[in-house]
C-alpha cells in the first residue's frame, strides 16, 4: 500500500533521513520508534510532502508521491495527524471537523460528522464548544476524528499519546486498533514503545535518519537491544 524507497530529505543542506526504506501493507498498524532527533517527524513529512524527497521515492497504491503538494497527497488518501494536535483554538469542535471536509458535497460532510460523532462520543457531547477549552485528551480525541473527516485509507499518526493521562493513553490507543478493524491503515510515530507494540503488527526502529531494525513488534519486543534502550530493560 505504502512503500519508502531509498529515501533521502531533510532541511536545507541537511540531510536527516539516509536511505530510509520502509513499507506498509492494508489493514496494518506499523510503528516508526526512535529517540527525539532520529527523523521519525521528518519521515512522516516527508511522505506528505511537507518536505521534498531528496532521493529515492514514495509511493501509495502504486501511485508515485514525489513532487505533490500535501493537499494533493490527502485526496490520494493519506490523512496526517501531526504533533501537538494543532486544533483551531478559537473554532468549536464541529467547525474544526467541517474544516477538514471543506472539499467534500455537504450530505458526505453531515455522513462523516455523524461517524466522528459515534467513534468518538465526546466530541457529539462537546460539538458547540470552543477546541481550546477541551481537555488535553479530548483536544487528541478531536484531532484523530479531524483527520477522519477525509475518509482516509492511511493515517499517519504523530505522537498521539504526548502528554497525555494514562488512562487517555489506553483510550488512544484503542482507537487505533478499532481504526485497522474498520479498514484504515496506521503509520504511527511515538516514543511510548511498549504500548506501541502491543497494538502494532510490524515496527521500524529509527536511529539517526536510519533504519536499525525492522520485524514484527512481537519480535522487536522480545529483542534485547529493544528491551535496553526503548522498554526500560523490561524482561
Amino acid at each position: 500500500m505504502l512503500r519508502v524507497d531509498q529515501v533521502v530529505s531533510g532541511y536545507g543542506p541537511i540531510d536527516v533521513l539516509n536511505h530510509v526504506t520502509i513499507s506498509l501493507e492494508k489493514g496494518e498498524i506499523v510503528a516508526v520508534l526512535g529517540a527525539n532527533g532520529a527523523g521519525k517527524t521528518t519521515l512522516l513529512r516527508t511522505i506528505t510532502g511537507l518536505i521534498r524527497v531528496r532521493k529515492g521515492s514514495v509511493t501509495f497504491d502504486d501511485k508515485l508521491l514525489n513532487g505533490l503538494s500535501p493537499a494533493e497527497v490527502v485526496r490520494c488518501g493519506i490523512s496526517h495527524v501531526p504533533e501537538g494536535r494543532h486544533i483551531f483554538p478559537d473554532l468549536t469542535v464541529e467547525e474544526n471537523l467541517l474544516l477538514a471536509a471543506y472539499t467534500m458535497p455537504r450530505s458526505q460532510q453531515k455522513s462523516r460528522l455523524e461517524a466522528m460523532y459515534t467513534m468518538f462520543s465526546i466530541l457529539a457531547e462537546r460539538r458547540r464548544q470552543a477546541g481550546g477549552t477541551l481537555s488535553g485528551g479530548e483536544q487528541q480525541m478531536l484531532a484523530l476524528a479531524r483527520g477522519l473527516m477525509p475518509n482516509p485509507r492511511l493515517m499517519l499518526l504523530d505522537e498521539p499519546s504526548l502528554g497525555l493521562a494514562p488512562k487517555i493513553i489506553g483510550t488512544v490507543f484503542e482507537t487505533l486498533v478499532h481504526l485497522r478493524e474498520s479498514g484504515v491503515s496506521v503509520l504511527l510515530v511515538e516514543q511510548n514503545a511498549k504500548r506501541s507494540l502491543e497494538v502494532a503488527d510490524r515496527a521500524y526502529i529509527l536511529v539517526t535518519g536510519r533504519i536499525a531494525l525492522e520485524g514484527t513488534a512481537h519480535d522487536l519486543a522480545s529483542n534485547d537491544m529493544v528491551k535496553q534502550l526503548y522498554l526500560g530493560g523490561i524482561q
